[in-house]
């Protein structure tokens, strides 16, 4: 096939490699594939209009923030064994306060009232909660991330 032709590459083609992503979540590459072009993209489903649970992180493992960078997380598929580092803006902004075994992240804004938010680190979509964080969650969450930068400046 020549340099250029993968994006006349038929939808249903298309689709069946997407849905071969999605069988063993691997949420990245589908997000990969989706960036290609515009005809793979329209071809497949947005994960961030969808519904569909199979773009909610399953088989993801958090394992931990890397070399002090409170933006970076060590992802690694729990199915196949992928490690995954993703850098993730938002989490400047926000306390980080704990993920799902599926391998959402859970945050607080850092500002009063704490609102909660969940971050699906592969497709982007915040949900945002107006209820605020528990005090004692946003506290130990803060204390956590104040004892942990200060292990770093001492190791």
């Amino acid at each position: 096939m020549a340099q250029g032709g993968w994006s006349s590459l038929p939808a249903d083609l298309v689709n069946r490699v997407a849905d071969c992503l999605l069988a063993i979540n691997d949420l990245d590459y589908y997000m990969d594939l989706r960036a290609v072009c515009h005809g793979w993209r329209s071809s497949n489903a947005d994960p961030k209009t969808s519904h569909d649970v199979r773009f909610h992180p399953t088989r993801w493992i958090v394992l931990d923030e890397l070399s002090g960078e409170s933006d970076t997380r060590l992802f690694v598929n729990a199915t196949i064994g992928r490690f995954l580092r993703r850098r993730l803006p938002l989490l400047r902004d926000h306390h980080f306060v704990t993920s799902t075994t599926g391998g959402f992240l859970v945050m607080a804004d850092r500002e009063p009232p704490h609102a909660a938010r969940v971050l699906n680190a592969f497709t982007g979509v915040l949900t945002r909660f107006k209820a605020p964080m528990p005090s004692e969650m946003h506290m130990a969450a803060a204390h956590a991330r104040r004892a942990q930068h200060l292990g770093h400046l001492v190791s």
